[in-house]
């Protein structure tokens, strides 16, 4: 018993010596292995924002231009007055910018037209920062001759020296004209404009105005288209039709579609009832003159239904982008028997004139 009793003892001796020695040990920091420091991510690097490729920009589809608008159209009731029966088309006002008309931009100042020195030329200066739009058909006084537009142009807000194609509707003068161009409020009838939209030349222009006077019945000793229409003994039954026609036009119209029986004179669609307001009366003479002198049957009168299937082959016709001399793109229709010319802007028709 008292030889266990020295072993317990011993062995509690050995116990607390070492544990003391290595306290002390470790009290001087001798055998702890070192605590490894905490490694410093850097950050990384700051990278730019990825920016897609710049794509160059897509060039307006014609056919969709053309497509977005005529869907839009509706065929409403006619307006009918001696030979010639007008339909009028109604459609939402796209979204465009304060647009003037030749006339109005001319009488507020907005405009400067001068001569290029060559007859079927013209240089136009817009001096306002409002959009002016010049159409197809329109007559402009003074210079050399009085002049009648080739093309549907859009003079951008303070545009310079912007070229517009003309042809001459006064073939007896030459010169002697005010130097500043004034609008005339006659647009050529859509027999000339169809001339001169085909790109015919001077010498058939001439023939197609030379012809009109004479079944109108007027007279210019310089054979001005504008002096002979307004000349005319039938003057005053022209504005009796413009006047009977242009009361019955309901609001929101933005087109018409004009008929002598069942022959399809001419439409014009426009993309702002507000521009199509201004042009109206001006449109509405010059089919009158057009149609002057026909006698159809009142049974050959189109009818609503075909005014619609006629809308319906413009929705199925072809369309191209063109140049233009202003801003916007041009437009080239053809197809489904219908063939016309205009211009868009933003990718929306603004005016559209097809024989």
């Amino acid at each position: 018993m008292r030889r266990w009793l020295t072993i317990v003892c011993w062995m509690l001796i050995t116990q607390w010596a070492c544990s003391s020695g290595y306290g002390a040990y470790l009290e001087q920091g001798e055998g702890v292995p070192p605590r490894r420091p905490t490694p410093i991510r850097p950050r990384p690097p700051i990278r730019p924002p990825i920016r897609p490729p710049v794509r160059p920009p897509v060039p307006p589809n014609g056919q969709q231009i053309l497509y977005a608008r005529a869907s839009d159209l509706s065929v409403g009731w006619p307006a009918t007055h001696n030979q010639m029966t007008v339909y009028p088309l109604k459609g939402r006002d796209l979204n465009f910018p304060a647009i003037f008309s030749l006339q109005q931009a001319l009488s507020r100042g907005y405009i400067w037209i001068e001569e290029t020195g060559q007859v079927g030329s013209l240089a136009a200066h817009n001096r306002s920062p409002h959009f002016v739009f010049l159409m197809l058909g329109e007559i402009v006084g003074g210079g050399w001759q009085n002049r009648t537009l080739a093309e549907d142009t859009l003079l951008g807000p303070w545009a310079e020296g912007v070229r517009l194609p003309v042809y001459c509707v006064e073939k007896g003068r030459w010169r002697g004209g005010r130097e500043q161009f004034s609008s005339i409020p006659e647009a050529s009838p859509p027999c000339v404009r169809r001339k001169v939209a085909q790109g015919a030349t001077q010498e058939e222009v001439w023939s197609e105005v030379d012809r009109l006077s004479e079944r109108a019945g007027g007279r210019s000793p310089t054979h001005d288209l504008s002096q002979c229409l307004r000349s005319a003994p039938c003057y005053g039954e022209i504005d009796e039709t413009v006047r009977a026609i242009e009361g019955r036009l309901p609001k929101g119209t933005v087109g018409i579609m004009v008929f002598c029986g069942n022959r399809l004179v001419g439409i014009d669609l426009f993309g702002s009832q507000h521009l199509f307001s201004q042009l109206r009366s001006e449109l509405l003479r010059s089919y009158a003159w057009d149609v002057f002198g026909e006698h159809p049957p009142w049974w050959s009168r189109m009818g609503r239904i075909g005014a619609n299937r006629l809308l319906d082959r413009l929705r199925r016709a072809n369309a191209t982008c063109t140049g233009t001399p202003g801003d916007g793109c041009g437009l080239d229709v053809w197809g489904e028997g219908l063939q016309g010319h205009g211009v868009a802007l933003g990718g929306s028709v603004l005016h559209l004139h097809l024989y």
